[in-house]
């Protein structure tokens, strides 16, 4: 069926191989070009001031994608897979940016996602005030519920739209020889955002 359909070619000798038809598939979906050339820069620097990775993450098709990452320069470092897609969960760092910062109409949907993907079904009021919490802060700032030993940080980035078009987030990993803190790193996380969004073209009431 795949060969048929063109994404496998049978060779000579019986083995298959993938055929261009699954790049160009790839190439009809790439992710927000004019998001990526703003923010890949400031992630870089970002990775450099505070010796942490940083991944970028948007909503897309009811699961939250991971559209561009930056490795700490350190030796060692916790990172996410570029191209890596979850659930959107009331679990992990970027759901709940994401969902904190929408118009009223599109957070109640991504509620709804939240909840029909939380595994202990929380209510709504719970995940709601939780946004909200979120919101006032301006950043999730918590240990990871993924991983022991991280520390999520996250910050919203906007663009000239109403509500936040990606999560920028730090896994913040405690390392000996690393002198900068998470406390610090959280500054920088937040100047980094800021300036994304402005390279967007958020007004600056929304960054």
């Amino acid at each position: 069926v795949l060969e048929r359909r063109g994404y496998l070619n049978r060779h000579a000798d019986g083995s298959y191989r993938l055929s261009l038809r699954l790049f160009e598939l790839a190439h009809q979906h790439p992710p927000p070009q004019r998001l990526l050339n703003v923010a890949l820069p400031g992630m870089q620097e970002l990775a450099q001031r505070t010796r942490q990775s940083a991944h970028l993450v948007i909503h897309f098709a009811r699961r939250i994608l991971v559209v561009a990452q930056v490795d700490s320069p350190e030796p060692m470092g916790f990172g996410v897979r570029l191209g890596a897609n979850f659930p959107l969960r009331p679990d992990r760092a970027s759901s709940r940016v994401l969902s904190a910062f929408q118009p009223a109409a599109m957070q109640d949907e991504l509620i709804a996602e939240l909840i029909d993907n939380s595994p202990s079904r929380l209510s709504a009021a719970k995940v709601r005030a939780n946004l909200d919490d979120i919101r006032d802060k301006g950043f999730h700032m918590a240990d990871s519920d993924t991983m022991e030993g991280v520390t999520d940080l996250c910050a919203p980035i906007f663009d000239h739209s109403d509500g936040a078009v990606a999560a920028l987030t730090i896994p913040y990993l405690k390392q000996r020889d690393v002198p900068v803190g998470v406390a610090a790193a959280r500054v920088a996380l937040l100047a980094a955002a800021r300036s994304i969004s402005a390279g967007l073209g958020a007004p600056k009431g929304r960054r």
